[in-house]
């Protein structure tokens, strides 16, 4: 997708600590992506009613309602928004359940930005596709999982 192809995707960016949302600013903005900020659970749910939005990185620890909840509700009312989860710590239950409710992908912090970069163009690529593929990383859950094909819908 062409930079100018990509201005047009906004990306709903919700919680993130301050260092992590310069940061994803930064990055995002320069590969050319428009970008909307929510703080909370509350603000992401009033965006996302009003402006069309590709993809949403929701961090875990949201103050009030968790971003569990607000992938939960992101999926119920847009379910074909792609909702990439990010975390603090590296908790095998958030992760399952993240992935459980229909989270595109999940990155612990610190975030590995060229890979996010990765899948956020895996995620608009793969916007039309009925079936994405999700790669559960071994050394999270101490068995030898390769993948798990999810049915998104």
């Amino acid at each position: 997708m062409a930079p100018f192809e990509r201005s047009r995707i906004n990306i709903l960016i919700v919680g993130c600590d301050k260092d992590t949302r310069l940061t994803l600013n930064g990055v995002l903005r320069r590969e050319g992506y428009h970008l909307l900020y929510a703080n909370d659970f509350t603000e992401a749910v009033s965006l996302l009613g009003n402006t069309h939005v590709g993809i949403a990185l929701v961090d875990v620890g949201l103050p009030g309602r968790s971003g569990i909840a607000l992938l939960k509700e992101i999926k119920g009312m847009r379910p074909f928004v792609h909702v990439i989860m990010m975390a603090d710590d590296s908790s095998v239950n958030f992760y399952l359940e993240s992935m459980l409710s229909g989270a595109f992908e999940y990155f612990n912090k610190p975030i590995k930005y060229g890979l996010l970069c990765m899948v956020i163009r895996k995620a608009l690529a793969d916007s039309g596709s009925q079936v994405s593929m999700k790669f559960v990383p071994s050394q999270i859950l101490g068995i030898p999982v390769v993948s798990d094909c999810i049915h998104s819908g």
